[in-house]
Formats: C-alpha cells, sequence, structure tokens
C-alpha cells in the first residue's frame, strides 16, 4: 500500500491531506472511504492499514498528514496502539475511532496527546473532514510553539551564559578593587593608631579630634569593604538542599549573642520544630543578621524581649524575629533591604548596612520573600517565607 508523496505546499494549494486509516473492520473502513470521497472542495488520499505493526511500517517508510485509529486492534488494544504511534511519529496528528462504548477510553486518549477523537456511529463527511483539518492545524500550531519555545531557550540559554559571564567579570573586578583599596586602608589605619597611641598628646583638641575621625572613618571603609564581599558571596555561592531545623539554629545563635555579651539580661523564646528544606549556611546567615539586628536595637530596652517563631501573615506561612527594641517607621520598611541603608543612625548601633540585605538575598535565593512591621519606640518584627519542599 502506497500514499503518494506531496510537499507541505501541496497541502495548502490542492487541499490534499495523506490519511492513514488503521482500522480491522471493513465496514467501518469502508464507510470512512465513503466519507471522504463526498466531501467537495478537499481531496483526501486514504491508505488502510489492519495493525498497528503495518501502521508503524507505513509511518516509517511514508509521509503522513494524519492517523485515524481504532483503539480496538488486534495487536493494540486500547492506548496502546496511540503510544506506539507518537514514538514512532511524535508531530503526526492521531484521532481515534471509538463506539460509544469506548467514550471514556477516547477522551483519555485526547489527555495522553492525541488531536481529538471520532464516534464511528456519529460521523459523517462534514464532520469527518472538519475533524482531520482541525486536527492537522492544531498539530501545527503546536509544532510552531515547540519550534518558538526551544528558540526562546536557545535565547535564554545564550543570555544567561552571556550574564554570568558579565557577573564572574564583576565578581572578579570586585574582589581586586576591595584588595587595592585594602592595602593602603591598611596603611591609613596603622599610620592613624601610631598617632594616636604615640603622639595624642603633641595635638591639640581639633587635631585629636581630627586623627578620631580619620580612625573612625578608615574602620567604617573597612567594615564597607567587608560587608560588599560578603554580599556578593551570597548573591554566589552555592545552593545545597536538605532538612534544615531553623529551631535549632536561633537557640544556638541566641545562646551566642548571649555568651558575647553576658551582662544583658534578655527573655528569649523560640518555637519548637520550625523545620524548612534549603541551604543550612546560608539560612544560618539569614538568622544570625536577624537576630543580631534584634539583640542590638533592643540593647537601650530595660526589659529587652526577642521571640522567634512562624504565624500566619497575610495568609501566608511565615517565619519571624520580633524584638521589642527602638524600632522604626514602617513606612521606609522597604528600604531597609537595600544595601548600605541601616536602621538607625548614630554612634550607639555601629554596622555597615549590609545585614538586612544579606537577608534579603538569602530568602530570595530559596524562593521566599522578607518584610518587616514596626513602629518608632514598640519594637519591629521581620517575617520570612521560605516555601514548602517539594
Amino acid at each position: 500500500m502506497t500514499i503518494k508523496s506531496h510537499t507541505q505546499s501541496d497541502i495548502h494549494t490542492t487541499a490534499q491531506v495523506r490519511v492513514l486509516l488503521v482500522e480491522d473492520s471493513e465496514p467501518d473502513a469502508e464507510l470512512v472511504r465513503e466519507y471522504l470521497s463526498e466531501v467537495e472542495g478537499e481531496v483526501f488520499e486514504l491508505a488502510r492499514v489492519t495493525s498497528m505493526a503495518e501502521a508503524t511500517l507505513v509511518l516509517e517508510s511514508q509521509v503522513v498528514d494524519i492517523v485515524l485509529l481504532d483503539l480496538t486492534l488486534p495487536d493494540a488494544d486500547g492506548l496502546q496502539g496511540l503510544h506506539s504511534l507518537h514514538m514512532c511519529k511524535p508531530r503526526v496528528p492521531i484521532v481515534p475511532l471509538t463506539g460509544l462504548n469506548d467514550q471514556r477510553l477516547a477522551l483519555e486518549a485526547v489527555r495522553e496527546g492525541a488531536q481529538d477523537y471520532l464516534l464511528k456511529d456519529d460521523i459523517d463527511g462534514h464532520i469527518l473532514s472538519r475533524v482531520i483539518r482541525y486536527a492537522i492545524e492544531r498539530q501545527a500550531a503546536q509544532d510552531k510553539i515547540a519550534a518558538l519555545n526551544a528558540e526562546l531557550a536557545k535565547l535564554i540559554e545564550i543570555r544567561t551564559a552571556r550574564l554570568a559571564m558579565v557577573d564572574n567579570e564583576l565578581a572578579t573586578f570586585a574582589h581586586s578593587l576591595a584588595h587595592d583599596i585594602r592595602q593602603p586602608l591598611r596603611a591609613m589605619q596603622g599610620y592613624s593608631k601610631h598617632l594616636l597611641d604615640g603622639y595624642l598628646d603633641f595635638l591639640d583638641e581639633e587635631g585629636r579630634h581630627s586623627l578620631t575621625r580619620i580612625e573612625a572613618g578608615s574602620r567604617r571603609l573597612w567594615d564597607l569593604l567587608d560587608g560588599l564581599l560578603s554580599l556578593s558571596r551570597v548573591t554566589r555561592s552555592g545552593m545545597r538542599d536538605e532538612k534544615v531545623d531553623l529551631s535549632e539554629i536561633a537557640a544556638d545563635l541566641i545562646d551566642e549573642f548571649q555568651d558575647t555579651d553576658p551582662g544583658r539580661k534578655v527573655a528569649t523564646e523560640v518555637a519548637e520544630g520550625m523545620t524548612v528544606y534549603g541551604d543550612a549556611r546560608l539560612l544560618r546567615l539569614a538568622l544570625q543578621n536577624l537576630i543580631g539586628n534584634a539583640w542590638k536595637y533592643s540593647a537601650q530596652t530595660e526589659e529587652a524581649e526577642i521571640s522567634v517563631g512562624r504565624c500566619r501573615n497575610s495568609g501566608k506561612d511565615a517565619f519571624f524575629v520580633r524584638d521589642n527594641g527602638i524600632g522604626f517607621d514602617s513606612e521606609h520598611a522597604d528600604s531597609l533591604f537595600e544595601p548600605f541603608v541601616r536602621l538607625e543612625s548614630g554612634p550607639s548601633f555601629e554596622g555597615s548596612g549590609i545585614g538586612l540585605a544579606s537577608v534579603q538575598r538569602v530568602v530570595q535565593r530559596h524562593g521566599g520573600e522578607v518584610w518587616a512591621e514596626s513602629r518608632p519606640g514598640e519594637g519591629a518584627t521581620f517575617y520570612f517565607t521560605i516555601p514548602s519542599h517539594s
């Protein structure tokens, strides 16, 4: 059996469609042939086979525009034939032929990739022709979408590679710049300390004040360089996926802060059972910054309280770090996560303004969100989400 070969343009100009009918019932096959011959203005070249083995041979050796497939064949019953044909020629549309008692199977075939289905007892030439045309058009549209998606994926891959190259260049430049700046900065700090230690008595009040400001400024610049490099490491470091006990990490961090500041009495509370999936090292860094902020900004509170827990906020499952410290104006809460923006200025609260920016980077790399709520003098609460692990 042979189906005449045509180019794709022939289909559109002459309306010729190469149809492969896979049907073991002679009466049903004759009906299909009769229906197609009655259609005016269209030419269908019909070839019929009676088994899946023959259908596969035809698909492998000849050009076929569409397959009409009986779902009850001797060598491929049910969806087996559909899967076999898809494996052989995945871009050839398939329309199953079925009886009323097999309609559920036909719907399942559509879900498995068939373009449509036809009930044998409810078709005529017009319906058959329309379904064939629509199936071919839908398959062509799907092929076009697949080609566009493949092209888009290639463009994304190319641009991602370019971005990675630029990112690596920027990281290299940042590290090189930080190293180059640190050398004269280290010398500035050394000479400043030397003057403060040995020559302070030779300076008047204005000179001592200027020298102290120089020394403080150099320390501030050193901290900023450390912060920039730390933020770069957070953004670029590899991610691990493991079960992380946030409760245990928070308790350990609170103990560390208490050990470094034994004179303070802080009432702390950590909820139990707070586990997520993510990178333990990065999540510890985020909690360290959040708890560190709570520890720092509650230092002037007589009865300081810090709590770490889980809650529902704005319809989301979230974790939080809360303190009863000095607080801040929530109107500017979003800007807190920008690098070098600090909660509070002044000599009593030192810092580089990198901590919360690092928290945001960590949470975003886990696919979550971070936000803050506060009022001046009423403490602050920082929330973050870590999406459930699949």
